[in-house]
């Protein structure tokens, strides 16, 4: 009787083969299913910095309707006599909420006017903060004319 090789038989190779090519596709699927959990966390960072950054863009335009309304410049806290700046915080916008803060900088005649008037310019800086931990800032410089001379 002849001995049998085991290496020469083919069967079972078909298995091994099958086994290999679904071991390669459940990789793949794994490797797909991580990286589209990572890119829905990612949207939703974005959605979430959008929201703060839309907050952020909501507190200038208050910042300046509160400027606007001041008849005489806003020089700093008139409460303790010092230049401490005008602070807003925690005005919700949504389920969201914006905080801004106002500082004089400096005045400067206006050119082609009366020395009666004084351009005042300040810098906003406006903060909002969206879902989670996202928040964004937004920073302006922002003039008014004001009547020096009553």
């Amino acid at each position: 009787m002849k001995p049998v090789s085991v290496l020469k038989d083919n069967r079972g190779a078909a298995l091994v083969v099958a086994i290999l090519i679904m071991a390669v596709l459940m990789l793949i699927g794994a490797a797909a299913i991580i990286t589209s959990s990572i890119e829905i966390k990612i949207s939703g960072n974005e959605k979430n910095s959008r929201e703060a950054f839309y907050a952020a863009e909501a507190a200038w335009p208050t910042a300046l309707i509160w400027l606007d309304s001041q008849s005489a410049p806003f020089m700093g806290n008139e409460d303790d006599d010092t230049d401490d700046p005008r602070i807003v915080s925690n005005v919700a916008v949504g389920t969201n909420q914006f905080s801004y803060e106002l500082n004089y900088q400096a005045q400067q005649d206006i050119p082609g006017y009366s020395t009666d008037y004084k351009n005042f310019y300040y810098d906003v800086e406006c903060t909002g903060n969206g879902p989670g931990v996202s928040e964004s800032s937004v920073q302006i410089t922002a003039g008014k004319a004001h009547r020096v001379v009553y």
